[in-house]
C-alpha cells in the first residue's frame, strides 16, 4: 500500500527501548516540511553513550530520513555527533538536526 505519508524504521523500537532514550521530535516548523506542507514525526533510540541504536518515521519523506539514520548508525556515529553534520538546504535531515541543537 502506498501512502501520501510512509512509515519507516530500523533497529530498536521504543516499546523495546527498556534503559535507553526515547527522542521525540516533531519536525513541523522545518523549512522542508514547511515546503512540501508534511507531517513529519521522528522517534530516535539511543543508548547510554549516544549511539543510535533505532529509528521510526512518519514523514512523506521518511524512508530518506530513516536512510540516514541508519547509515549513522552504522558508521558508529553518536547523537551529538550529527549535530556536526552539514546536510543539503532544505533538507528533511536538515530539519532534524536543527532540532537537536
Amino acid at each position: 500500500i502506498n501512502t501520501e505519508h510512509k512509515i519507516a524504521s530500523f533497529g530498536v523500537k521504543e516499546k523495546e527501548a527498556r534503559n535507553l532514550k526515547v527522542i521525540k521530535l516533531k519536525l513541523d516548523e522545518g523549512i522542508k516540511n514547511i515546503i512540501e506542507d508534511s507531517n513529519t514525526y521522528v522517534k530516535i533510540i539511543i543508548d547510554e553513550q549516544g549511539h543510535l541504536l533505532g529509528a521510526s518515521c512518519y514523514s512523506k519523506k521518511a524512508d530518506e530520513i530513516i536512510n540516514m539514520l541508519y547509515y549513522f548508525s552504522e558508521m558508529g556515529l553518536k547523537i551529538d555527533e550529527l549535530k556536526s553534520f552539514c546536510p543539503s538546504s532544505p533538507s528533511y535531515i536538515e530539519d532534524l538536526i536543527g532540532q537537536l541543537n
